[in-house]
């Protein structure tokens, strides 16, 4: 590989690093709104199942022509809910996407040690262990950190 497509390939690497510790920290802020632990796989699963539908809440009931957004103030707390929950899924499916495009990248092992760091991260930042979702330690995968 020439020295112009290695630059280039650690460039994009180094952009999804980036991108995953975003998701991540976003996740585990969204996470701990509804109280939805995503320490297990079962917990992963159930995220990512849900059901919930944040446009039914979007749109008030009113006759006529005159329907308008219901503002964040106005929306009901069970709304609000339904709406963290339907961007977690969509955070969580993303940030398995870009877990997946950066293993394509640079390997399954260096890809894990990223992940594991960008959990470590977090957990510095003051988030409980696993709270943007599993991470390498929590699947019962140990490794080294990232050179």
């Amino acid at each position: 590989m020439n020295t112009h497509s290695e630059a280039a390939l650690s460039h994009e690497a180094f952009q999804l690093i980036n991108v995953l510790e975003d998701l991540d920290a976003r996740i585990a802020r969204l996470a701990t709104a509804p109280r939805m632990p995503l320490n297990t796989n079962h917990a992963l699963q159930a995220a990512i199942n849900s059901n919930d539908e944040a446009a039914s809440c979007a749109v008030e009931r009113r006759s006529g022509l005159d329907r308008r957004p219901v503002s964040r103030a106005a929306a009901s707390p069970e709304c609000r809910t339904n709406s963290q929950r339907f961007e977690l899924r969509g955070l969580l499916v993303m940030r398995f996407s870009t877990e997946t495009k950066l293993a394509e990248l640079i390997g399954a092992l260096h890809s894990r040690q990223i992940i594991c760091s960008v959990a470590r991260s977090l957990e510095h930042q003051g988030f409980l262990p696993g709270a943007g979702g599993l991470a390498g330690e929590s699947r019962g995968v140990s490794l080294p950190p990232f050179p």
